[in-house]
């Protein structure tokens, strides 16, 4: 069996502290700088530039992580659903335009969804259709980047109820990861050598 090498979730700021290890064993670098409205905004430009500068000569396999504070994928309201996937579709550009192939995104099944699945008529499907709506055009703009959008167990209480998410859409370009809980150590499908 080949053993597993640990990548690394970090800034750009911080990958000049651990360049060697990094580099020289050209691991994963999962970049941390594309998560909030001013990085996918005002910063945004000035973002790209600082990752593509710290990741310079780096040949491991790269991915960002998305957004997610503020922005639900099964958003209740209507109107905040489209800025939540311009945010994503924005997210998207960034790890194009830096070379990442993933880009991690926050499960939205919660202990709260498992809790309260029966106390609403139709919760589970109203739920997928909001995520579908939010989503779709987020997975049909990865598959033709080639990125590939990894839904993240970060609160989820049934491990099934996300695979059946990322299984409705279809595609290769949604899948799931395994979150361990240690910053240093990401172990994505696909993500690990």
């Amino acid at each position: 069996m080949t053993p597993l090498k640990i990548g690394a979730c970090l800034k750009t700021s911080e990958i000049a502290h651990h360049r060697d290890w990094l580099f020289d064993a050209a691991r994963d670098i999962e970049v941390q700088d594309f998560m909030t409205d001013a990085a996918l905004s005002t910063e945004f430009e000035d973002r790209i530039a600082a990752a593509k500068a710290g990741l310079e000569g780096h040949t491991g396999r790269l991915g960002i992580h998305g957004p997610y504070e503020g922005l639900d994928i099964d958003n209740k309201d209507a109107e905040l659903r489209p800025i939540i996937t311009a945010r994503f579709l924005k997210a998207l550009e960034a790890a194009d335009r830096i070379g990442a192939r993933q880009m991690v995104l926050h499960s939205p099944y919660t202990a709260w969804y498992q809790n309260n699945i029966f106390s609403f008529p139709n919760y589970a499907k109203t739920k997928r259709a909001r995520i579908h709506e939010v989503l779709d055009p987020v997975v049909r703009k990865a598959e033709g980047l080639g990125v590939t959008l990894v839904i993240e167990n970060i609160q989820d209480a049934r491990p099934e109820t996300r695979r059946a998410m990322v299984d409705g859409f279809g595609s290769d370009a949604i899948a799931l990861s395994i979150d361990t809980g240690f910053v240093a150590q990401r172990l994505v499908e696909g993500f690990i050598s």
